[in-house]
């Protein structure tokens, strides 16, 4: 069952729940002794077990605090005595007084909670069903015209038989007909007649012009990339193994970090809801407490399991790549030209971690709301990060398969991106603000950059030195870009996210 307290008042109030026995702890002082307690303002419940009042009655104690500092988290400013009057008094009195009302009803019981399992894991287990069936008629699609293309290339291997099985004298009409020979080599014997060091040297000489021993067109990105006019199949230059072998790295790299990341976080976690077991203080997590379903030790299961969705659909995002990666090595294999000169290179390593991610934002995601409180939110929020960074590699690569960052430099950013938010929840200052703005501004600069001139910038100590000499230099080129196209979207992309940093900026400082 469910203990609910209402009120109209913010007044800080602690209600606890304690066993029907005495002594009964109704002071501000010792109110926390025994039982459930959690702090309320105007709205807060207590999930009872049963199995934690064996006789079936349980007192509900409500307690007003002197301050409101156990409620805001923050200390009060305290009035010394002497400077206290008689209206002061009356009025801190006045403020003290709460009206609340108190009720108790019924949960699900956990017998009923199979019913809501049973529907869930039922709708996610349709979209495998779904995809399951799509794969089978595009397999059986592809079958039959594999067949009919069989039979195509076989009709036409017959017809060619036929027509060289036709004698070749009657091809031949009987005035040009001459044994031993298929045409008029005259010309041929006067042309062998002659030695190749005969051949006239204008004919022999090529221009050197049209020819480009070192291939550097073809070789150096500093060349092809920095073309006015640049096609996605000059950013698909490298060879498809390094490729290969470099985006492997991504998946390689997501499950050594989950591995190491997850059991500290699942460990905490349950140490928490330990905790929060055997003292009774509620507030230690910040659950819905309204809604929040318990099963065995975990105070709130409804909140953990509501992640299953993560997991389930995560796996079956594997199975996809799984199987489209599978095709892809078939086509390979069998030395198919379509596969191997047609489309965006495949870099499966990428959708590997992406899957990877997606049911490790399934896991941590339950591990934050075992126990759901500010220390722990990064749990939370930690692979989401890992999962908006990987989208967006992922929509950049499809334009510019050779450009991506390698997996290491991706996930140290990622790392540099979930530490920054780290900060932003531990340390809420004006100057994190501040700094962080400034920070947020550079990177903007940063990235604009190196897709400005297509990851043919370096980042390094002597970019100033290069930017400096290039100012000396074509100060007047400058002011016209060379690529038009993209200095208009990443001035517009700029403006727009620096809109919306000074908005949020202007937010966090009101």
């Amino acid at each position: 069952m469910r203990v609910k307290a209402i009120s109209t008042s913010d007044v800080c109030t602690v209600i606890s729940v304690q066993p029907a026995k005495c002594p009964v702890y109704d002071q501000h002082r010792n109110v926390e002794f025994l039982g459930q307690f959690q702090t309320v303002t105007k709205q807060g419940a207590i999930t009872v077990q049963k199995t934690n009042y064996p006789g079936g009655y349980f007192f509900v104690v409500v307690v007003v605090q002197p301050t409101d500092k156990d409620c805001l988290g923050k200390a009060v400013h305290l009035v010394p005595i002497q400077n206290m009057t008689s209206q002061f008094v009356l009025h801190s009195d006045k403020n003290r007084s709460k009206e609340i009302t108190i009720t108790v009803e019924t949960i699900l019981p956990l017998s009923e909670y199979w019913k809501p399992i049973v529907t869930t894991v039922a709708v996610l287990l349709s979209f495998y069903v779904i995809t399951g069936f799509i794969i089978l008629v595009q397999s059986k699609r592809k079958k039959a015209q594999d067949s009919e293309n069989l039979e195509e290339q076989v009709r036409i291997l017959g017809e060619e038989e036929n027509r060289n099985s036709i004698p070749f004298a009657q091809n031949q009409t009987a005035g040009s007909s001459k044994y031993g020979t298929a045409g008029d080599v005259s010309g041929n014997s006067e042309m062998r007649s002659h030695p190749l060091s005969q051949i006239p040297e204008h004919e022999a000489d090529l221009d050197e012009d049209d020819i480009d021993m070192l291939e550097d067109v073809n070789e150096e990105k500093e060349i092809y990339r920095t073309k006015t006019a640049i096609c996605v199949g000059d950013l698909a230059r490298k060879k498809p193994k390094t490729l290969d072998r470099k985006y492997k790295l991504y998946y390689w790299n997501i499950l050594t970090i989950a591995v190491f990341y997850a059991l500290p976080a699942v460990q905490l976690v349950m140490t928490y809801q330990a905790v929060l077991n055997m003292s009774g203080n509620e507030d230690m997590c910040y659950y819905n407490f309204l809604c929040a379903m318990p099963l065995g030790q975990i105070s709130a299961f409804n909140n953990v399991f509501s992640n299953i969705g993560y997991v389930m659909l995560g796996i079956l995002y594997l199975m996809i790549v799984w199987k489209k990666h599978h095709i892809h090595k078939q086509a390979m294999t069998s030395d198919s030209e379509k596969a191997k000169t047609c489309g965006i290179p495949k870099h499966f390593g990428m959708f590997y971690a992406l899957g990877i991610a997606l049911v490790m934002e399934g896991v941590l995601s339950a591990s934050y709301h075992v126990c759901p409180n500010s220390s722990n939110y990064q749990f939370d929020t930690a692979f989401m990060y890992i999962i908006a960074g990987l989208g967006m590699l992922m929509l950049y690569q499809q334009r510019h398969p050779d450009v991506n960052a390698n997996a290491y430099a991706a996930f140290a950013t990622f790392a540099a991106v979930i530490f920054v938010a780290f900060l932003g929840v531990v340390f809420v200052s004006i100057y994190f603000y501040i700094a962080f703005a400034v920070l947020h501004v550079i990177t903007c600069l940063a990235v604009s950059t190196q897709i400005y001139y297509m990851g043919t910038w370096k980042l390094d100590l002597g970019m100033f030195k290069r930017a400096l000499i290039i100012i000396r230099t074509e100060l007047c080129k400058c002011a016209k870009p060379v690529y038009i196209d993209r200095m208009i979207v990443l001035t517009v992309a700029n403006a727009i996210n620096w809109s919306i940093r000074v908005a949020t900026q202007a937010c966090g400082v009101l």
